[in-house]
C-alpha cells in the first residue's frame, strides 16, 4: 500500500523512509545470523592526530582474532578504523550498516567491507536498531551529534528494557568524564535518571581492558 508523503517541514526523513520501511527492516538478517558480534560508533570526522582511530582498528583485531565479528555504521573515521582492524584479520568479519544518500550524498565506498556484508538502509532509525539489536557488546568511541544520539537511544532502551542489558564501554575517559559528571550531577539531581542508571556502562582508558572484558563475556 502506497503512503502519501507527509506535508510537514519536519517529516523530510519520515518521508525519505516510509516507502522503504519494510525493506530497511528485512535488512541484516545475514548480521543477525553471526554467533558473536560487537558494534562500535564514534564519529566519522575524527582527527587523525588523536589516538583514537588507531586504538579503534586495534580493539576491532584483537576481538577478531578471537573470532569475533564487528560492525559500524559503514561510513569513516572511527567506523573505517574499526572496519579496517576487522578486515585486516578476516574479511568476513567486518560489517557496514549504512544510510543510502543522507541529504542527497553518495554513500561513501567502504574497502573494509566486503560487498556481501554492506547493507544500505534509507532509515537512520532502523539501521540503529539493527546495528544495537545484533550486537552482544557496544563501544562508542568519541564522536559528535550523531554518536551522541545513538548513546542515549541505547541507554533508552536498556533503561526501559526493551533490550537485553549487554555491556555497553565508552572509550575514553578525558572524552566521556565530562559528560558522565553532568549526568551525575545535573541529571540525577532532579530525577530525571537514577544513581543507579549510571551503572549501564563503564568508561574505559585502556583498550586492553575492554578487549579482555568482552572476550571473557562472550567466551
Amino acid at each position: 500500500m502506497k503512503m502519501n508523503s507527509l506535508n510537514k517541514p519536519n517529516g523530510i526523513e519520515l518521508n525519505q523512509s516510509i516507502e522503504n520501511f519494510r525493506e530497511d527492516l528485512c535488512l541484516g538478517k545475514h548480521v543477525f545470523s553471526e554467533s558473536k558480534m560487537v558494534a562500535c560508533f564514534g564519529g566519522s570526522s575524527i582527527r587523525d592526530d588523536t589516538a583514537y582511530k588507531k586504538d579503534a582498528t586495534k580493539l576491532a583485531g584483537m576481538l577478531a582474532r578471537q573470532g569475533i565479528s564487528l560492525v559500524t555504521g559503514g561510513g569513516s573515521g572511527i567506523m573505517r578504523a574499526v572496519n579496517d582492524g576487522a578486515y585486516n584479520i578476516n574479511p568476513k568479519q567486518s560489517f557496514g550498516l549504512r544510510v543510502h544518500a543522507i541529504n542527497g550524498k553518495t554513500i561513501e565506498k567502504t574497502a573494509s567491507v566486503p560487498q556481501e556484508n554492506l547493507h544500505d538502509f534509507t532509515s537512520l532509525a532502523i539501521r540503529l536498531l539493527t546495528l544495537i539489536g545484533c550486537c552482544d557488546a557496544i563501544v562508542f568511541f568519541p564522536g559528535g551529534f550523531g554518536t551522541l544520539e545513538e548513546v542515549f537511544s541505547l541507554l533508552v532502551r536498556v533503561r526501559l528494557h526493551l533490550m537485553e542489558r549487554i555491556p555497553i564501554y565508552f572509550y575514553g575517559k578525558k572524552f566521556w568524564s565530562g559528560l558522565l559528571s553532568w549526568m551525575a550531577t545535573e541529571v540525577v539531581a532532579v530525577g530525571a535518571i537514577k544513581q543507579e542508571d549510571l551503572k549501564l556502562f563503564n568508561i574505559e582508558d585502556d583498550i586492553d581492558i575492554i578487549a579482555q572484558q568482552i572476550l571473557d563475556k562472550l567466551g
